[in-house]
């Protein structure tokens, strides 16, 4: 009996979505929204990418300890997408903004743009 209430309850929680995924999915859903959604990742690759490239020529503790918030709140979003065993559109772009960032800053590394 009491199997089958934590497996009921396990079950209830694996369907409750997260808060954030709740608030994130309509914008990769409705394709009214894909233009913010663009907007919005773009902002979230060009701070990724002014944030690296910050730690790297001139570490400081801010710039560091923010470095670190975001990669644990992406972390955070891949924990919970395994834990479910699907990533998801939230993990899949966090992952294309990393990329994207990384790929920037080294550009602007490299071209001495910052």
């Amino acid at each position: 009996m009491a199997s089958q209430q934590s497996a009921r309850e396990g079950e209830a929680r694996e369907r409750e979505a997260w808060i954030v995924e709740r608030a994130v999915a309509p914008f990769f859903r409705d394709t009214a929204l894909y233009p913010v959604t663009a907007a919005v990742v773009g902002h979230v690759v060009l701070a990724i990418a002014l944030l690296l490239l910050d730690v790297v020529r001139s570490p400081g503790p801010f710039a560091s300890a923010a470095l670190v918030a975001l990669v644990l709140a992406t972390l955070e979003v891949w924990r919970r997408g395994l834990a479910r065993r699907r990533i998801g559109p939230l993990g899949a772009t966090l992952v294309a903004s990393w990329l994207l960032g990384a790929l920037a800053a080294w550009a602007a590394d490299r071209f001495d743009l910052y």
